[in-house]
């Protein structure tokens, strides 16, 4: 199966400890990145010798209208450092995957957040999904450096 990687880098101008603290929160806020999600149930949390917490979660999505869609469940895993990197690891039907590591590190002018996602999916599917994910991630960031700044949202 295909994989595909992209990278974000996004200057938000807000003290890094906000941008982290906000971070911390979407990791726990599954529907922020999920727009079909009708359900996430968190079935484990372990807390690491380190700090590192490893919550695991089982998750519902619905497409279409509830009498005419269809739905699916998966899991993803969702792990927090104490270095402020959060790393979420999802597999979808269809034997798609998604990867990604998210951090914050103080720069000049505020703080930067770096974002690298991979995508894996079946051949047919792995531009649809490549897409969509690319286009759903630049927007959760830029609706998080929007609040962080308190600029409206795009």
């Amino acid at each position: 199966m295909p994989t595909r990687t992209f990278t974000c880098e996004l200057a938000v101008h807000a003290p890094v400890a906000d941008v982290r603290e906000a971070l911390a929160a979407l990791a726990g806020d599954l529907s922020a990145h999920d727009r079909f999600l009708v359900s996430a149930e968190m079935v484990s949390e372990a807390t690491a010798a380190d700090g590192t917490i490893t919550r695991r979660y089982r998750v519902r999505d619905q497409y279409g209208g509830r009498r005419v869609g269809f739905g699916f469940d998966y899991d993803t895993q969702v792990t927090l450092s104490p270095t402020a990197r959060t790393e979420y690891d999802t597999r979808l039907p269809f034997g798609i995957r998604l990867r990604t590591v998210v951090a914050a590190e103080p720069a000049p002018d505020g703080t930067i957040i770096r974002e690298r996602v991979e995508t894996t999916a079946p051949r047919l599917l792995a531009g649809m999904v490549h897409h969509n994910v690319e286009t759903a991630q630049a927007a959760i960031l830029h609706n998080l450096k929007a609040r962080l700044e308190n600029q409206p949202p795009e």
